[in-house]
């Protein structure tokens, strides 16, 4: 293990090292999500994204970037005269993901990786009505989940980025009983994301 330490820390000091300069700012966005396995289908459930991030440059047209951000998932279903009944699946996140960034163009660039987030608070609705803690099964406490898309430069300070990301491991496992509403397997979030970055 500290041998595994050690080679950790040695190749962040020779990325760190041969770096020109760190870059960094703020992050705010707008998601739309749902839930694979909630027995629904859509992005209908928005959601806001609030954060910091880091990047370094790792050569002319690459870059790693480091994220921490606040984030809201889950999913919703509105009640209608052809469907009555709703029900919301509001997750919220603290997630950190570790980007790369590669730069073809000018003022376009792709990025994919992977991301960990700590979910600390979870609400289920039905019809308006929160349903208690002990009614459903326990979400997994984080969200391990794959990154990718592309970002738009405007100029050195402003950047738009359109993301989506998946869950690599299921947020709730198979439901004890059957006849779980909007639980019927394993659930992921599904995630749309448009960012601005403000760099500093």
């Amino acid at each position: 293990m500290k041998r595994y330490t050690f080679l950790v820390i040695l190749l962040f000091i020779v990325c760190f090292s041969s770096a020109q300069s760190f870059k960094g700012g703020m992050v705010v966005g707008l998601a739309a999500t749902q839930v694979t396995g909630d027995k629904l289908s859509g992005y209908n459930h928005p959601g806001v994204q609030l954060g910091v991030f880091t990047e370094l440059p790792t050569g002319q047209k690459s870059a790693l970037r480091m994220e921490m951000y606040y984030i809201q998932k889950g999913s919703r279903k509105n009640d209608t005269e052809t469907n009555p009944g709703s029900y919301v699946q509001r997750l919220n996140y603290i997630e950190v993901p570790l980007i790369y960034q590669y730069k073809p163009f000018n003022k376009l660039s792709f990025h994919a990786g992977l991301s960990l987030a700590y979910l600390f608070s979870a609400i289920d609705k039905i019809d308006g009505d929160k349903v208690r803690s002990d009614a459903v099964d326990a979400r997994n406490p984080f969200d391990f989940s794959i990154q990718g898309g592309g970002m738009w430069s405007f100029n050195d300070k402003w950047k738009i980025s359109l993301n989506y990301s998946y869950s690599i491991l299921p947020i709730r496992d198979a439901p004890t009983y059957s006849n779980m509403a909007y639980h019927d397997r394993k659930q992921y979030n599904d995630v749309v994301l448009i960012s601005l970055f403000r760099y500093f």
